[in-house]
């Protein structure tokens, strides 16, 4: 089985709701054994997001049930990605990010993507229900197995750096039964040689949380190049078909596709889970949603 971890479950619900009713309705439409094995993002305006800047209009409480209420029905987890590398201890105490994580403690879809130290304490000591997740941030200099093994008595799923992705002397020595736990970012277009790979989050992190910084400086200009646009950096990207001949029969089933802030994202999703013949309907359906 294929798990997408699709990007954005704010911005592209509407679009994640189509694609779990057609994959309900329609299965013949979709490549074989694929599922949403979670829609991760934050709601606009949460301080300890990371990886990408959230902004938007700030949910009030009841909006923010809801929406983890219609996920919850459509059987589709949630994971809060709580990733900002540049958090303190104050920043811990964020009132709306707490309220956030207390109603979000009723919903046993939602999980957490993580990756400071000093969130993470704070959430086991005040919230220490959630699964909590790796993120890719945490893994910057990690180098040996036996790392990321000892991770796997701490968090449920860990997400590997992309320089990972075609290190196949590596991926063999994860041992078999444990390679359902680690997750491989297909579609992520910066290069991973790129100068700006981990600093870029730093910067989104400080800009999450009010730092008054130069928006010119926040973007990677990798980060918003389109599917159409991105042979040149293809070579540690993971296509579909990797997937089923690769991947799969090496026993990895839980693959991330990126682009939670542009309709990136969602041509990824429509090209990841739609077999070709069913592109242009898809697009029509979904894109149409946006």
């Amino acid at each position: 089985m294929k798990n997408y971890h699709c990007p954005n479950f704010f911005d592209h619900q509407k679009q994640i709701f189509i694609i779990k009713d057609l994959l309900n309705q329609y299965p013949y439409a979709f490549v074989n054994n694929v599922n949403i094995g979670s829609a991760y993002g934050v709601f606009p305006n949460m301080i300890w997001n990371g990886g990408g800047w959230a902004a938007g209009i700030t949910q009030d409480l009841g909006q923010i049930k809801d929406i983890l209420e219609f996920y919850k029905m459509s059987e589709i987890p949630i994971r809060l990605t709580l990733t900002n590398p540049t958090l303190d201890e104050i920043d811990c105490l964020d009132k709306y990010c707490n309220s956030v994580l207390t109603i979000a403690s009723d919903f046993s879809n939602v999980e957490i993507l993580i990756n400071s130290p000093i969130l993470e304490k704070h959430i086991k000591t005040f919230y220490p229900n959630f699964v909590l997740n790796k993120s890719i941030l945490t893994g910057a200099n990690n180098s040996t197995i036996n790392e990321y093994l000892n991770d796997c008595k701490k968090y449920h799923n860990i997400v590997l750096p992309r320089r990972f992705n075609k290190d196949f002397n590596f991926l063999n020595q994860i041992p078999t039964n444990m390679r359902n736990r680690f997750e491989l970012l297909c579609t992520d277009p910066c290069p991973v040689n790129c100068p700006n790979l981990y600093s870029h989050y730093d910067i989104t992190g400080d800009f999450q949380r009010g730092v008054n910084l130069d928006k010119r400086n926040l973007f990677c200009s990798h980060k918003f190049k389109t599917p159409f646009m991105l042979s040149e950096y293809q070579e540690h990207q993971i296509s579909l078909q990797e997937i089923e001949t690769i991947y799969e029969p090496m026993g990895f089933s839980e693959f991330k596709l990126s682009g939670r802030s542009n309709i990136t994202g969602i041509v990824n999703m429509i090209f990841y889970f739609f077999k070709p013949d069913y592109y242009r309907d898809a697009c029509a359906m979904i894109l149409g949603a946006s």
